[in-house]
């Protein structure tokens, strides 16, 4: 079938694969979307009170919307165009809890396809495809991609800046700067992960600006460039610069410990923080904490499946599962360091994983939500190590029979994916808001 398609179709295999990965995850992403709507306690705080500010005037739309000011929703209200893209989903299909999802799904849906690019462009063809089926079907993808909020699509915001920063650095590519001085914009207006988890996309850029002059004289006027509008973007969303205004903004309204009193006194968590928790026992109390609830999320299993997942079937498919995803975890580690003698790219990827863990030992804790961004890194490092007795039985075979492999790689992706996608779903119903 595939074969057909692409001999009555003038586009490329890569952009029907593509399509077809857009699609697939949009129509994942949609089943019963509209179900169990009593449990969404945020759906109609944001219809009701939160869409009818569009309609007051821009003075007041400057104070609420434009500012860094904390609130007490758990989806920001500093994004006036995601309340644009749900009233317009409003009024095409009525006020539903379909419609009010609807543009998180579409969004959200180009993650797995924009991890299928950077796989292909900046790393290895062969695994895009796999690598971008993990991804979109991680359950936790899947769970903040339904939800209405700007969770799921920060994800895909994310893999933007990394694809198009990738571009400008590894393939010399100044037309990227545009689409990336966009996404940059957009940062501050998304989940608060992704103020950091922008620099993974940056690395390349700063790398090549320091070590290459002929990089440095292409590509100094659109770093300037960006980097002035992100100057006066900053400015003007703290006040002039103002300092309080700023460690609001970092402290990602009061989730974060290395804060100001008075910074945590304006979060809308500053209840849960207690006074023990703070810069003075950061190093004796906070970090080991979260250092031990960190190895946790990972041997217990949550960095591969959500809470959903794990509430009902820890016991027996984790317990068989466990040995052998953290040990292609360890060999995709293994391979990325080697990868990375002769293409030191692979390097990123490492810090990419790794860059997920820092901010949050300062955190009130360790959450699916906050290490969304890390997912891509870490799936694709699971299967590169699923890839090592590939590439190793592959140099034994002749080249005509070097395809069974692979395409037993390809199917135990599809198998683990089907069976997070059945799962999560499975659950759902009981579950709906883990």
């Amino acid at each position: 079938m595939i074969p057909a398609i692409f001999k009555f179709s003038s586009l490329s295999r890569r952009a029907i694969e593509n399509i077809c990965l857009y699609l697939g995850f949009v129509i994942v992403y949609s089943l019963w979307l509209s179900s169990v709507p009593e449990k969404f306690e945020l759906f109609e705080n944001w219809v009701d009170f939160y869409l009818p500010t569009l309609d007051r005037e821009w003075k007041h739309l400057r104070y609420e919307f434009l500012s860094m000011r904390p609130n007490d929703s758990n989806q920001s209200i500093n994004s006036p165009f995601w309340l644009y893209l749900i009233q317009g989903s409003l009024s095409v299909f009525g006020k539903s809890l379909f419609a009010y999802r609807l543009p998180d799904v579409l969004l959200s849906a180009f993650a797995p396809v924009l991890m299928a690019e950077i796989v292909r462009r900046f790393f290895r063809a062969d695994l895009a495809l796999p690598a971008a089926i993990l991804v979109g079907a991680h359950q936790s993808v899947i769970g903040f991609s339904r939800t209405g909020g700007y969770i799921g699509p920060t994800l895909a915001l994310s893999l933007a800046i990394i694809l198009l920063g990738f571009s400008v650095a590894f393939e010399n590519n100044k037309r990227a700067w545009r689409p990336l001085a966009l996404t940059l914009f957009l940062v501050p207006f998304f989940y608060s992960t992704v103020r950091y988890y922008c620099l993974i996309g940056l690395i390349g850029i700063a790398w090549k600006f320091l070590s290459s002059k002929d990089f440095r004289k292409t590509h100094l006027i659109p770093l300037g460039a960006t980097a002035g509008m992100m100057v006066a973007l900053g400015l003007a969303l703290t006040q002039g610069g103002n300092l309080d205004q700023a460690l609001i903004f970092i402290s990602a309204r009061g989730e974060q410990f290395l804060i100001t009193d008075q910074t945590v006194k304006e979060g809308f968590e500053s209840d849960k923080i207690k006074v023990e928790h703070r810069l003075s026992s950061l190093m004796s109390e906070m970090i080991p904490q979260r250092v031990s609830d960190l190895s946790q999320f990972y041997t217990s299993g949550r960095r591969f499946f959500n809470h959903r997942y794990l509430a009902t079937r820890l016991g027996t498919t984790w317990q068989f599962l466990s040995p052998y995803i953290l040990t292609l975890l360890a060999l995709g580690v293994v391979s990325c360091l080697i990868h990375a003698i002769t293409r030191q790219r692979y390097l990123i990827v490492l810090a990419w994983s790794v860059w997920s863990w820092v901010p949050l030992l300062v955190t009130t804790g360790i959450t699916p939500n906050r290490m969304l961004l890390g997912v891509p890194a870490d799936m694709f490092l699971v299967l590169l190590g699923a890839s090592v007795p590939v590439d190793i039985v592959n140099k034994l075979l002749p080249e005509k029979a070097r395809w069974i492999p692979r395409l037993a790689l390809l199917a135990a992706v599809l198998v683990f994916s089907y069976h997070s996608i059945r799962t999560y779903f499975a659950d759902y119903i009981q579950y709906p808001n883990l």
